[in-house]
């Protein structure tokens, strides 16, 4: 018999212990779960053949790649480098899996946008890319910049328009317009009319604040944070309606994009505050995976966001 050879061999022994999507998608669970049993029940699995699946994946690799202390799960150093690629191994399959048929019209196009994106430019794309690819179908998600962050990281959306600092260089991203963020107020307000206000006294007022993790937040903080200073707001709402409100009747200071006050700044209804600081400016970007497969509509969506520079 001819006797195979110790390169054979080593492929048949790789072969035998390959690491497969399922693994990677049990290792991914137990990330986001922190608990074998939870993980289990999220899977319809036994809580031992969790265990089975991630001891197989460290033997396969020789690393430990979770510590179980006090019943508690944390990911090691080789952990957290695992999952990173393991995410970026399970994006590319789900795009492989829901794109196959991409090309098709009708696949659906997840969108994510940040609230001053989708008050003031996501309208008029979608119109535009209605009328352009009228068989494709739009899933809309607007919500804060770091659930948008979110949605996409975890590929549940295809594409987002993000407001601020770009959260991860993980992401391709591509400026395409920006807007003023600004410190506004009643006219009956003490402060109006002011000259070069310093940051400390406008920390001093009663302050109506976006919530944390929204683009007008971190803009904000990121300003502040260079003076060493820190927000306390009096109020807190994911709704700038309810702060431009509480505003007109000086209620205190709230920081706003100028573009969603315009109208109450030009009637005199709300002023702006003169500030000794540097002005902040939120600039929106087109985020998605550079792995990314981009379908015809996609790409088409792309152009339609790009030629929207400018257009609030």
């Amino acid at each position: 018999p001819i006797k195979s050879s110790a390169a054979s061999d080593v492929y048949k022994r790789q072969g035998n212990n390959m690491v497969n999507i399922r693994q990677l998608q049990v290792f991914k669970t137990l990330c986001d779960e922190l608990n074998f049993t939870k993980t289990a029940e999220k899977l319809n699995m036994t809580q031992p053949a969790v265990s089975h699946v991630i001891g197989s994946l460290e033997e396969e690799f020789g690393v430990r790649l979770v510590d179980r202390l006090n019943r508690r799960i944390y990911l090691t150093t080789a952990g957290k480098l695992f999952l990173a690629k393991a995410i970026r191994l399970l994006d590319l399959y789900d795009d492989l899996r829901l794109n196959f048929w991409a090309e098709k019209e009708q696949q659906p196009l997840r969108v994510g946008s940040c609230l001053t994106i989708a008050n003031f430019w996501l309208p008029g794309i979608i119109k535009e890319f209605n009328e352009t690819c009228p068989q494709t179908p739009l899933q809309v998600v607007v919500d804060s910049a770091a659930h948008i962050e979110k949605l996409l990281d975890d590929n549940e959306i295809d594409l987002a328009l993000y407001e601020g600092v770009v959260p991860s260089q993980q992401f391709y991203a591509e400026n395409f317009s920006s807007y003023e963020i600004c410190y506004v107020v009643s006219p009956e307000h003490p402060l109006a009319g002011r000259k070069a206000v310093p940051p400390e006294e406008i920390l001093q007022q009663r302050l109506l604040l976006r919530e944390e993790g929204s683009a007008i937040r971190n803009a904000l903080d990121s300003a502040l944070w260079v003076h060493n200073l820190k927000a306390e707001p009096v109020w807190t709402s994911v709704n700038s309606q309810a702060l431009i409100q509480a505003a007109l009747y000086n209620l205190g200071v709230s920081v706003l994009p100028e573009i969603i006050v315009r109208r109450e700044l030009s009637e005199g209804r709300l002023v702006k505050l003169d500030v000794a600081a540097e002005p902040m400016v939120n600039s929106n970007y087109i985020l998605y995976h550079p792995d990314k497969y981009l379908t015809r509509p996609m790409r088409q969506l792309i152009e339609i966001i790009r030629s929207s520079r400018g257009k609030a």
